[in-house]
């Protein structure tokens, strides 16, 4: 079997997986397409961030974790994800006050983007965001300030008190106590955490791809029918993410598909683009076409369809023309990361 840390092909392709259903749930989950009521279809679906949640936890931690590993690891996320996290939620800030000065000419009652309550664009609003849980980039937010706390887990994970501290966790998330980390995504990081340190590996599935794959629609669909707001819920959510990953795992290594792996370096680039994005297609379509084929649930998934495809090709198109043309820019943009789309 294969050692859950180890970096490969499947890992970024399942991840460009998961954040292509991320970009799907912001247009399936969006009160401008639908003001009066949250619109939960079929294709809506919150396992694939807790899902991310855990890959960086298996990602980040192993067996073979020390103080000095730790430390070096910290230094290269402060390039790979504090960086843009600062640099792009500057962005969407400054582009969400362009917008609202753009709308309120034109006498529109709307925004282009709604990054958090705050709309005055200054230094301390500016860093209020940053630490603000409605962040748009909540799951990069988390991810970044997570790190200063591994030194802590290493050592809980090393004196085998590890499992204290995460039913700990648990029972805070279950009681609402108010953590600063989101409940979809550091009880995931944890688990995946001990997962890697132990040694667990990937199981490996010994399975014809179809029923494969209607076992992983199963175990995607079941997330929708549970809100986990309760201890046993909680834990009930953890095994069927930690289910859904182990599948999709072996559906991605089953299948190999090409497109997949020449569009996986860009998923980064797509999930800090996708927000500005969508806003734009969103925005454009109310605009031109009001609320046409948006009355009906059918018509609403067609639509939310189209809009995923277009969003999906702007943002890959775009990291393909700054990757060409604008080299260092681009590695800029993505923490100077380095993927090879060959």
């Amino acid at each position: 079997m294969e050692n859950l840390v180890k970096r490969d092909l499947v890992i970024d392709n399942l991840r460009f997986i998961l954040i292509c259903i991320i970009v799907l749930n912001h247009f399936n989950y969006n009160l401008d397409l639908s003001p009066f009521i949250y619109s939960k279809t079929l294709l809506y679906n919150e396992i694939p961030t807790p899902a991310l949640g855990l890959i960086s936890g298996l990602l980040f931690f192993n067996s073979n974790l020390n103080f000095e590993i730790i430390s070096k690891k910290i230094i290269r996320r402060i390039r790979s994800l504090l960086l843009p996290f600062v640099l792009w939620s500057f962005i969407l800030l400054f582009i969400y006050n362009i917008s609202h000065v753009m709308f309120f000419n034109l006498n529109l009652n709307s925004e282009l983007l709604t990054v958090n309550e705050f709309s005055r664009f200054n230094l301390i609003n500016y860093l209020l965001i940053l630490l603000s849980p409605q962040n748009s980039l909540w799951y990069l937010q988390n991810l970044t300030f997570i790190m200063p706390f591994t030194y802590g887990l290493y050592f809980l994970l090393r004196k085998k008190l590890f499992l204290f501290f995460f039913l700990i966790i648990i029972f805070l998330f279950h009681y609402k106590l108010n953590i600063f980390f989101s409940v979809r995504f550091l009880p995931f990081f944890l688990l995946g955490a001990y997962l890697s340190f132990n040694n667990y590996s990937v199981l490996k599935i010994k399975m014809h791809i179809f029923p494969l794959f209607t076992l992983l629609i199963t175990s995607f669909l079941v997330n929708n029918t549970y809100s986990y707001d309760s201890f046993l819920l909680i834990i009930f959510h953890l095994i069927n993410v930690y289910i859904f990953y182990v599948l999709l795992y072996n559906f991605v290594e089953k299948t190999k598909y090409d497109f997949i792996a020449k569009l996986s370096g860009y998923s980064f680039f797509i999930y800090l683009t996708h927000i500005i994005i969508n806003s734009f297609i969103i925005k454009s379509y109310i605009m031109f076409f009001g609320d046409f084929l948006l009355t009906t649930k059918f018509s609403f998934i067609i639509i939310n369809l189209i809009f995923f495809i277009i969003s999906i090709s702007i943002s890959v198109m775009m990291a393909k023309l700054l990757e060409t043309r604008f080299k260092n820019l681009y590695s800029i943009l993505v923490g100077k990361r380095n993927f090879n789309h060959s």
